[in-house]
């Protein structure tokens, strides 16, 4: 899926990333942390700041 290509050039090894491949390590990322902001947005806006995943002693996870 991830193309590289590699060539020499003055001793040093150039690697050049397609395309597709920067889209997807931009995007990623924005996804990620996008979707954090969309939870806590609606955490804010709807539940008033108390929509909390519970961990630690005796809960589940």
């Amino acid at each position: 899926m991830c193309k590289f290509v590699s060539h020499m050039q003055a001793n040093a090894i150039v690697v050049v990333m397609s395309s597709t491949s920067k889209l997807v390590r931009f995007l990623v990322p924005l996804g990620l942390i996008g979707f954090a902001w969309l939870q806590e947005l609606i955490d804010q806006v709807w539940f008033s700041g108390n929509w909390n995943l519970l961990m630690g002693v005796g809960y589940p996870w």
